[in-house]
């Protein structure tokens, strides 16, 4: 039992690392870490609590603007969540934010759908891997 439970524990991980690697660029952490001197650390265990509470307002709002079909207001807040998901690392969702941002009134209800449907697994993912970096960050 103890081999299927290394080698499930390992598999896991390895899950784990391939999410964090296909939805984070590492990089991006990497250079503010490298900017953020001795405090580096708390600096981005900062930056990854401050998205991880704010994030799921934005998640929110869109799903209102195209409740209510309001390409102002989904722009608006696609073009906030793909910017504070830029600067955490995120690659896909400012990707599907700007897809969604340019979406003509007429295609809110069909394709807008389709796309957050998109945008929440691709959120989901993150939160996912940005959890498993604070964990790191917060261990060493």
């Amino acid at each position: 039992t103890s081999v299927t439970e290394n080698i499930s524990a390992d598999t896991f991980s390895n899950s784990i690392n391939h999410i964090q690697h296909s939805v984070l660029d590492l990089t991006v952490l990497d250079s503010i870490r490298q900017s953020s001197g001795t405090n580096a650390n708390d600096v981005i265990a900062k930056m990854i609590e401050d998205y991880l509470k704010n994030v799921a307002h934005y998640m929110e709002q869109i799903l209102n603007a195209i409740a209510i079909n309001s390409t102002k207001k989904l722009k608006q807040y696609t073009q906030l969540l793909g910017v504070y998901s830029s600067n955490i690392g995120a690659i896909n969702i400012p990707i599907l934010c700007d897809k969604l941002a340019n979406l003509p009134g007429s295609e809110l209800i069909t394709e807008g759908m389709d796309l957050v449907l998109e945008l929440d697994s691709e959120y989901e993912k993150v939160i996912i891997a940005l959890k498993q970096e604070l964990l790191s960050y917060v261990n060493s």
